[in-house]
């Protein structure tokens, strides 16, 4: 897939669920004012190529690099080129700028994509992420998870094969990804949050759903048993 960017983005194409912070916290504010910032492969201007599932820079140019086209881009005559080989594999193109900017100053947010594969529900699409500080009168400086934009969410079907499209994501849905700790989920909660993920595996053993019900009991979170009860018949039959 192929990804133009206008502003402000974190592009992610991955086929699992992504939990982990890209890098760490940014120190310093601004690589890049306002106005168009021009990328070629002499000057990235801060954007890098990650592998989001090894948590390492992504130097294999076979499923990395920025290219010529394909066509004619939105923006300049290039895009960057995101390829994933498995179900289990996940690449980025990054930017570690723009910290401590507020979400309501936002006044938009745009970017194209174009995917060369066949998707028989024309869904497949780069996902736009950033990585979000959820309360930020409190001293925590760490992870806290990404909100997440795809184009498919909303309206299924509407990304076509071999297509250049730009998609508005401030005025598309967007999802956050998973809860990993009881005040993480407390900060959702205060945020008008209604439904909780704890993780995006489905298999769970006896163990580590006991300890999540020890965790969270004190916020109120009731169990069905027959999670605990099919947790455990997982857990013997693997």
């Amino acid at each position: 897939m192929f990804f133009a960017a206008l502003g402000i983005a974190v592009a992610v194409l991955a086929c699992r669920e992504i939990t982990a912070p890209l890098f760490a916290p940014h120190t310093s504010q601004y690589q890049n004012g306002t106005g168009t910032v021009i990328v070629s492969p002499a000057n990235m201007r801060g954007w890098a190529f990650y592998n989001d599932q090894a948590d390492a820079p992504c130097t294999d140019t076979s499923v990395c690099r920025l290219v010529q086209g394909p066509g004619s881009p939105s923006a300049g005559t290039g895009s960057a080129e995101l390829a994933t080989g498995s179900a289990s594999d996940g690449v980025a193109l990054v930017l570690q700028d723009y910290k401590g900017t507020r979400l309501d100053s936002i006044t938009d947010l745009h970017y194209s994509t174009y995917r060369q594969t066949a998707d028989a529900g024309n869904n497949f699409a780069i996902a736009l992420q950033f990585n979000v500080d959820y309360d930020l009168a409190d001293q925590a400086s760490g992870y806290q998870g990404r909100l997440v934009y795809e184009p498919y969410q909303g309206v299924g079907g509407n990304v076509p094969q071999n297509t250049w499209q730009s998609w508005d994501a401030k005025a598309g849905k967007w999802w956050g990804t998973v809860s990993g700790t009881p005040e993480h989920t407390q900060k959702l909660f205060e945020l008008g949050a209604k439904f909780i993920c704890h993780g995006c595996d489905l298999i769970m053993v006896k163990q580590g759903m006991e300890q999540i019900q020890q965790r969270y009991a004190p916020l109120g979170f009731t169990f069905e048993n027959c999670l605990a009860v099919e947790a455990a018949r997982l857990a013997t039959s693997c």
